[in-house]
């Protein structure tokens, strides 16, 4: 992580008054990085569908056509809102 805060510090110097958005998985290291170092943080759109999916199954885990209804709608959801 030494060499990527070094990058970082570099590109700030470069760029000051820059909006910072970091985006990433949900691996807690990523966060607590990016927390340090950007204002905005974003879980990226694969990493969050596979959380939708793993909730999916807690929301039917029996009825696997519900559970890809309910994981189709919000996946959706998710998709369109931005």
């Amino acid at each position: 992580m030494e060499r990527l805060e070094r990058e970082v510090y570099r590109i700030k110097l470069k760029y000051p008054n820059a909006t910072y958005v970091g985006i990433a998985d949900g691996a807690r290291v990523n966060w607590d990085f990016l927390e340090r170092h950007t204002q905005y943080q974003v879980l990226d759109f694969f990493h969050a569908t596979e959380y939708l999916a793993e909730a999916s199954h807690a929301m039917h885990p029996i009825d696997t056509s519900l559970r890809k209804i309910w994981l189709e709608c919000y996946r959706s959801g998710l998709q369109d809102s931005y």
